[in-house]
């Protein structure tokens, strides 16, 4: 199955940059150049869409109840993705 990316670039720059902090894979050595096991978040990443679209939506929603009780900006508009 083929997943499509439903945010923008800097959301998709933020969830790469979460997957790779937070990456359980197990490689053959320190230099990653061959994976021996596959962690969850990277095959939901790859194989799940539901999951991606969620992931957007929550992030979203989290930012538009951060900017109503006045915790930073409010969240850019995000009209026609999603």
């Amino acid at each position: 199955m083929n997943v499509v990316w439903h945010g923008t670039n800097e959301e998709a720059f933020d969830l790469i940059q979460a997957i790779e902090n937070n990456c359980d894979c197990k490689w053959t050595d320190d230099t990653k150049t061959l994976r021996v096991w596959t962690c969850d978040v990277h095959t939901a990443f790859v194989k799940d869409q539901a999951w991606l679209d969620r992931l957007v939506h929550a992030r979203r929603n989290a930012a538009i109840l951060k900017g109503q009780e006045g915790e930073g900006e409010p969240p850019p508009s995000h009209a026609g993705s999603c």
